[in-house]
């Protein structure tokens, strides 16, 4: 499900960067995306249920409402009633930072993923019958008192009563899972509070430039089909090194090549009807290596075009196989759980 996350002009937040680094943890489970141009919230104040019925009339905001299970809009207009936030009926919810430098010195950023976690709790059912009234530090204490959001962030834990609540249903495996990802968010969001950081610096703001998550092997006569399935494993946020965008014309390949192995996460073998080109074998054996030293996936690929496969090396037939020729299993869907180790 796709989660949209939108400023108005009055806030200024790198939500490209927090969408990053949320799907990180949701990928396969949830998908976050950032508003492409700032939003206009009409008058002083927002209303319930004015207001909402106003930004969902705007053709970016109406659009996004039909593909997304929640548009968050960020702004620093306050609401009537001085709360945080509102949940009508709907995707829409509008995010207040009114007041935010009095409330709290921690930036805006971290406001945002614990509302995020708000919004995940609530997902996965993980509450009491009722809200927490008082400032417990709890991702469902209502925050009667907003100056509640200093300690809530510091501390962004998950109290006794809701554990208790949650442990007690029986909930899909897609709902646990997602529990098991926002420990580990409100986790990282207390560590960074409590040392007075932006939660970007401490996930280090993006991910390295240097970092890919899968080496692309293939014969160049395979390039054509290869390049698509680069640009669809970019849209799942997956960070592929493909020759023809790593290696600067003048370079020698093996030198960069050579660099850029230790520094790629998994490595996916792609074997087309050309079969396996000159170097390609070259770069298995250099990434086997890595492997062995460092335990990362190899993936044998088969591609839709290949009408009788060609002998896999001897090493890569222990490895379970990615075939494009079947529909079943998911191909696509199979690769990137094979390079992310999470379904989709």
């Amino acid at each position: 499900m796709k989660i949209l996350l939108w400023q108005d002009e009055t806030v200024s937040i790198d939500l490209a960067a927090l969408a990053e680094n949320l799907n990180r943890f949701f990928g396969g489970l949830l998908i976050f995306e950032a508003g492409k141009a700032p939003v206009k919230i009409s008058g002083h104040f927002i209303n319930n249920p004015e207001t909402y019925n106003a930004l969902l009339k705007l053709n970016a905001v109406k659009t996004a409402a039909k593909t997304a299970e929640r548009v968050f809009v960020i702004t620093k207009k306050p609401y009537d009633n001085n709360f945080f936030w509102d949940a009508p009926p709907g995707v829409l919810s509008i995010f207040s930072c009114f007041g935010w430098e009095d409330l709290t010195s921690l930036p805006l950023s971290n406001g945002v993923i614990y509302l995020i976690g708000w919004f995940i709790s609530n997902r996965i059912e993980l509450r009491p019958p009722t809200r927490h009234d008082e400032i417990t530090g709890c991702i469902n204490d209502f925050l009667w008192d907003k100056k509640g959001i200093d300690v809530c962030m510091r501390s962004a834990f998950i109290c006794a009563e809701c554990m208790k609540t949650f442990e007690a249903k029986k909930l899909s495996n897609e709902k646990r899972r997602l529990f098991e990802e926002l420990i580990i968010l409100l986790n990282d969001l207390s560590t960074a509070s409590r040392a007075n950081n932006d939660i970007l610096s401490f996930w280090g703001f993006r991910a390295s430039e240097t970092d890919f998550d899968v080496f692309m092997c293939h014969n160049s006569q395979e390039k054509a089909q290869i390049r698509l399935l680069s640009n669809q494993l970019k849209g799942q946020n997956i960070r592929p090194w493909l020759d023809e965008e790593q290696i600067q014309p003048g370079r020698a390949w093996q030198d960069v090549l050579e660099a850029s192995i230790p520094k790629i996460k998994t490595a996916a073998v792609f074997v087309g009807n050309s079969g396996f080109g000159p170097w390609q074998n070259v770069e298995v054996r250099a990434f086997l290596q890595e492997f062995v030293r460092r335990q990362c996936p190899v993936i044998p690929v088969m591609l839709a075009n290949v009408t009788t496969a060609p002998q896999l090396p001897l090493f890569m037939r222990q490895f379970m196989c990615v075939d494009y020729r079947k529909t079943h299993p998911d191909p696509f869907k199979q690769l990137v759980w094979g390079i992310t180790g999470k379904k989709i």
